[in-house]
């Protein structure tokens, strides 16, 4: 009797990936791959790239003229520091470091809006996610899979918006109706879709919370110091809270190390309120930088994700003002509550080590709070591929 051939499942993934030098955004497609491939699956992403002027006129239209202003105005900024020959090479350098991890993750080669049809003779369904691929900022009919004509889902899409204008809801409803299943990321989110939508939700986690804290240590680049010290990652400027952590930690005797010049942005803060800042750091030296570190503090999502996988006593921070109608700081939100670690959002003005000893984090309660949403996600998964 003939021994029966199990035909391997090809699934496209459509994820912020291409030239995108983001520490949390390249760690999470990495994840996508990961999970994704099983014995009877192979994964790929779907590398693709965007019509620059569509694209540049919906982030201004987005981010509104104040936002745009001051974004355009640091980006300014950076430019003159490239000038500083010593400062392209070590930028040249984390570029170069990006590009390696880039290029190590399984994906197709590049297409564009006019091409991206031309996967359907490739793969046999689609998934869509995670990092914020569905924050209308960013919007298009790729990210979306409006391409597709096998079946499609969305596994822990991030839109880190709380309200959808009625263009925006019709724009996601048109383009996900034929979705075999919708998850997201955000319980807000959850929430809104449900109602927006008339259709379930599921809730899932962020893939990198799916693959064990053991395997990122294993491609981490650890610092060569022994040093105990302080790490910042802040996205945002926050130049009243670098200062107030600065402080805060020069009285323990720590040293502050930062990871500068987030999304290629100048910021004066970073330089003068941390004792070295690395400019050089690709993925795998983030991950080092975070799993050594004394104390972490942070106002990105992934931030707080690996300080958590790599049980570090962390603290976030609101990234944009609560006020702010197109605030992202949704995202910690859905997270820190699903941890129980809804404490470690501080407030600018907060004593960061006030009564230390009562608030070092119980990593076996947030193990013990995350497994059921483990499992409930690779259930999701399971099902759909």
């Amino acid at each position: 009797m003939k021994e029966r051939k199990i035909l391997m499942k090809k699934i496209g993934i459509v994820t912020l990936y291409h030239k995108n030098y983001n520490y949390g955004g390249q760690l999470q497609a990495y994840a996508m791959q990961k999970i994704f491939t099983t014995e009877n699956t192979d994964a790929e992403l779907i590398t693709f790239e965007n019509d620059s002027k569509k694209y540049l006129i919906k982030r201004l239209k987005d981010l509104g003229f104040k936002k745009s202003f001051r974004s355009f105005k640091n980006k300014i900024q950076f430019k003159k520091l490239l000038r500083n020959a010593e400062f392209k090479q070590e930028h040249e350098k984390k570029i170069a470091r990006f590009d390696k991890f880039i290029d190590d993750i399984p994906h197709t080669k590049l297409y564009n809006s006019a091409t991206i049809a031309e996967c359907n003779e490739i793969f046999d369904s689609y998934v869509c996610g995670s990092d914020q691929i569905w924050n209308p900022g960013w919007w298009n009919d790729i990210l979306v899979l409006g391409f597709a004509n096998k079946p499609r889902f969305s596994y822990a899409a991030s839109i880190a918006r709380t309200k959808l204008t009625e263009e925006e809801v019709k724009y996601l409803k048109d383009n996900t109706d034929a979705y075999e299943a919708i998850s997201v990321r955000e319980s807000q989110a959850q929430e809104m879709l449900k109602e927006c939508l008339n259709r379930d939700i599921d809730f899932v986690l962020d893939p990198t919370l799916l693959v064990d804290a053991e395997h990122w240590a294993s491609i981490a680049n650890n610092p060569s110091t022994d040093e105990e010290y302080a790490f910042i990652y802040m996205v945002g400027n926050s130049k009243g809270l670098k200062e107030h952590i600065y402080e805060e930690c020069h009285k323990k005797g720590l040293k502050v190390i930062s990871i500068g010049y987030s999304k290629n942005t100048y910021f004066a803060s970073e330089e003068k309120y941390s004792d070295m800042v690395i400019k050089d750091a690709g993925p795998n030296e983030w991950l080092g930088w975070i799993r050594n570190a004394k104390y972490v503090f942070t106002d990105s999502f992934h931030g707080s994700v690996f300080s958590i996988l790599f049980q570090r006593q962390f603290w976030c921070f609101e990234r944009d003002n609560p006020k702010d109608k197109q605030n992202e700081n949704s995202r910690l939100y859905s997270f820190l509550s699903i941890t129980g670690l809804e404490k470690r959002l501080l407030a600018h003005d907060t004593s960061i080590f006030e009564n230390e000893e009562n608030t070092v984090i119980d990593y076996e309660k947030v193990k013990n709070a995350l497994k059921p949403y483990r499992e409930r996600s690779f259930e999701f998964i399971n099902k759909y591929i």
